[in-house]
């Protein structure tokens, strides 16, 4: 039995799966049609961004140049904006270095497992390691 406001329906198992296999049906429709809106826009935003990135490319070189001749709020305005753009750079950069020494200190340390348990292996088996030695010799 399932009830909403004023109602109560009378189902079997069948019939109340029957509706949710249906509502399910819907679900996925809708989720099908929301994701085709947000791939158009991302299109959309992606020819945006191309444009003004264009049009940015072929201002700002002007306007950077002719700085001093424009209205009051502006100079200042620009150099605002491009000491926070240069201080997020400047973090983006310190966090990708420390990126990379986190990535060759786990890097070192991977190569001294590995030259660890060459050596462990070597020790165990000596006439393997002699073969080794031949064939090396023999290149």
């Amino acid at each position: 039995m399932a009830r909403t406001q004023r109602r109560t329906y009378r189902m079997t198992l069948s019939q109340f799966q029957r509706y949710v296999r249906d509502k399910l049906r819907e679900l996925e429709k809708c989720y099908q049609e929301v994701e085709e809106v947000r791939q158009q826009f991302d299109e959309i935003f992606k020819r945006e961004m191309q444009a003004w990135q264009e049009v940015f490319a072929y201002c700002y070189p002007r306007v950077a140049a002719q700085r001093h001749e424009l209205p009051a709020p502006f100079p200042e305005i620009f150099a605002r904006t491009e000491k926070e753009e240069r201080l997020r750079l400047q973090k983006e950069i310190a966090d990708l270095k420390g990126e990379i020494q986190k990535g060759q200190s786990q890097m070192d340390e991977l190569m001294a497992q590995a030259q660890s348990t060459i050596e462990k292996l070597r020790k165990a088996n000596p006439e393997l390691n002699e073969r080794e030695e031949r064939l090396k010799a023999l290149m």
